[in-house]
C-alpha cells in the first residue's frame, strides 16, 4: 500500500512539473513583440532577426551591407529557424551612421518541457545606407 501511495505521489510531481514546464514555454515563447520606432536600428535588426526566425534567408540578406556574400550568409543562417529563440535587445548605441545594438538570445530545445537550451549574448552592428539600417556585421551568433 505504501509503494503504491509513493508512485502516485511520484507520478503526481511528475506531472506538475511537465506542465509548469509547459505554462513557462507558452509564456516566454508568446510575449507580444517589441514595437520600435520605424527606421531605427532597433527596427532594422528585428526585422532582421524575425526573417531569420521565419526562414527568409534571402529576405535577411537584402536587410545586410552585403559584407558577406549570399552563399556564406545562407549557410550560416539556414538552421537559424529549426529551434526556437527569444531575442532580447539589451541596448543600442548610435554614432552618427553606424549603430551597435547588444541582444539576449535564448535558443529553446525541441523536447516537451521546453526549457532553454542555450542563451548568449550577440552584437549586431549597423549602418546606415541612403537613410536606411543596414547590418554590417554579427558577432556571437551561429
Amino acid at each position: 500500500m505504501q509503494l503504491h501511495r509513493a508512485m502516485v505521489l511520484l507520478l503526481g510531481g511528475a506531472s506538475l512539473v511537465l506542465l509548469m514546464g509547459l505554462l513557462i514555454t507558452l509564456v516566454v515563447v508568446r510575449q507580444p513583440e517589441t514595437a520600435y520606432a520605424p527606421n531605427s536600428p532597433q527596427a532594422a535588426a528585428a526585422s532582421f532577426l524575425r526573417l531569420l526566425e521565419q526562414s527568409h534567408i534571402d529576405a535577411a540578406y537584402v536587410l545586410t551591407t552585403k559584407a558577406l556574400d549570399g552563399q556564406s550568409f545562407h549557410r550560416q543562417f539556414v538552421a537559424w529557424h529549426s529551434t526556437t529563440h527569444r531575442v532580447s535587445l539589451v541596448q543600442t548605441a548610435i554614432h552618427g551612421d553606424m549603430a551597435a545594438v547588444d541582444l539576449t538570445i535564448r535558443r529553446f530545445a525541441g523536447g516537451a518541457v521546453g526549457l532553454p537550451e542555450q542563451s548568449y549574448q550577440a552584437t549586431l552592428t549597423l549602418e546606415r545606407v541612403a537613410g536606411t539600417w543596414r547590418v554590417s556585421h554579427w558577432y556571437g551568433m551561429p
